[in-house]
């Protein structure tokens, strides 16, 4: 509880440092896990509760699509890509500038991708400090883990609080790749004027004209290429709780490549 405790009077000094935010504009800084009362069972006593309700979101052998469409007003509006969906090709920008090409269906590992507003957001620095928590255990199950923000490629490490974390992080500077995972947003102009200075803030991280942001989202990606998790919160105080992120990793490495039981 002291850690967690320091933590939030951590973001809370973040939260008046950062740009664009102030006392009088975030007077309800909170920073909220999807989680579950302080008494809850441990991750194994969870884990061994909830094992048939991940048994039975097993895909199916059919494999669906689904079509994100285009980029709406606030972040209600996104369609993230559903579990079971195919995973969309896309490209991301290493810190060297150098262009990756991924191919969901010629993945060698399971891939985790995360999806965060950027290294300025008080939130995002939160959440992924706290996701430390899951990455070790993540890349041990064989899991390729990736953090991807609008933040252009040199300013991704300079531009965190903490820039020693060791993560993988690419840029969508564009987001081209959030569009295509369906969780891209257009910033309101009221967000605009009153949090990004009317757009500037956010055209100066990613060094684009556009004032789009992704709601944070984080996706497990089978090497079949298909989406066997998702989890995307538009209101971008509440993020994923790491414990239910290594649930559905472990899920997946135990049910992932076998075919599904259909209940009748």
């Amino acid at each position: 509880m002291l850690v967690r405790h320091i933590i939030f009077l951590s973001g809370l000094i973040l939260a008046f440092l950062a740009p664009g935010i102030s006392s009088a504009q975030e007077d309800d800084f909170r920073f909220e896990f999807n989680r579950q009362p302080e008494d809850k069972p441990r991750y194994e006593q969870r884990r061994l509760e909830h094992e048939d309700v991940f048994t039975k979101l097993r895909r199916s052998e059919e494999r669906y699509s689904y079509d994100t469409g285009e980029v709406g007003i606030g972040s209600s509006s996104v369609k993230p890509l559903l579990p079971g969906t195919e995973a969309p090709e896309f490209r991301l920008t290493g810190l060297t500038g150098n262009n990756i090409h991924v191919n969901p269906t010629a993945l060698k590992k399971p891939l985790v991708i995360t999806f965060y507003r950027g290294g300025w957001c008080p939130y995002c620095n939160l959440h992924l400090a706290e996701l430390r928590k899951a990455e070790k255990t993540l890349l041990a199950q064989g899991f390729d883990v990736w953090f991807i923000s609008p933040d252009k490629p040199e300013t991704l490490y300079e531009s965190m609080e903490n820039p020693d974390i060791g993560y993988t992080l690419y840029s969508d500077s564009s987001l081209d790749v959030a569009k295509a995972f369906g969780v891209a947003y257009q910033v309101d102009q009221e967000s605009l004027n009153r949090f990004f200075n009317g757009g500037l803030n956010l055209q100066q991280a990613s060094g684009q004209q556009h004032t789009y942001l992704p709601a944070p989202g984080t996706f497990i990606i089978g090497i079949d290429g298909l989406i066997h998790f998702q989890y995307v919160n538009p209101n971008y105080k509440t993020r994923l709780d790491p414990e239910v992120l290594l649930a559905a990793a472990t899920s997946y490495i135990n049910y992932g490549d076998k075919p599904a039981l259909v209940s009748q």
